[in-house]
């Protein structure tokens, strides 16, 4: 399946370029806070339709544009990837050692992300300037 990207001259509120992102990061750190409280066979079944429910987020990502690129996608499935593994393997999330997933996750994928977004906004500004180079590449990227 090919991956919309987003528009280059689609410039959309930071909300709008976040929400996804943020909804994730935020059913992330719910998920595992639920956890805490519940037994095996309800963290397995919360799991299991925590993924059900972010998987369509990010389907319904990929056709509407919302990621930047495949890699953006791809960190963002990474995220529900490893709900999925803790779900299944974990046995016990007694401890909150999960902040600092989801600090790593944050930084990681919004850290490419928000890059990628700077990248682009720059890219339009030039284009739109008029100064760009003929083979489209940014000077000094």
């Amino acid at each position: 399946m090919k991956i919309k990207t987003i528009e280059r001259s689609r410039g959309g509120t930071e909300l709008e370029r976040w929400w996804v992102s943020l909804t994730l990061l935020g059913a992330y750190l719910a998920t595992f806070q639920l956890w805490m409280t519940l037994s095996r066979p309800l963290i397995l079944a919360c799991g299991f339709a925590g993924v059900l429910a972010l998987s369509l987020l990010l389907i319904w990502g990929v056709r509407t544009g919302y990621f930047v690129n495949r890699w953006d996608a791809f960190g963002h499935g990474m995220v529900v990837a490893d709900l999925t593994l803790e779900a299944v393997l974990i046995r016990e999330h007694d401890h909150r050692g999960f902040y600092f997933c989801a600090l790593a996750f944050a930084l990681v994928v919004g850290g490419y992300r928000w890059g990628m977004l700077s990248r682009r906004r720059l890219e339009v500004r030039v284009a739109q300037s008029g100064s760009g180079s003929q083979s489209g590449c940014l000077p000094g990227l």
